[in-house]
């Protein structure tokens, strides 16, 4: 688990090179909508979480195109394959 910082908080940096997530330098905060673009999975090597990218699928799109039984069964996909999934945010 990573290191807290003052108050007890823990920091995720967001980012959008999926393959940091096999570097150790977490926590990360990574977006379901790069993810799913990627033919191979990495193997997580720190603890991150996931993000639905529904702000940006609203913001293109005016509409989801992803559905909730989607995005469950992709943060399960997530999880078995990449590890050290800590939460996966809702789509907001």
């Amino acid at each position: 688990m990573p290191a807290l910082a003052p108050g007890g908080w823990t920091f995720f940096l967001g980012l959008h090179e999926v393959s940091w997530l096999e570097r150790g330098i977490g926590p990360l905060f990574v977006s379901h909508r790069r993810l799913k673009r990627r033919a191979r999975l990495p193997r997580a090597a720190a603890p991150w979480a996931l993000d639905s990218g529904g702000f940006t699928e609203l913001r293109l799109h005016g509409r989801w195109l992803t559905s909730v039984d989607g995005y469950l069964e992709a943060t399960r996909h997530y999880m078995q394959e990449i590890g050290e999934l800590q939460f996966a945010f809702s789509m907001d």
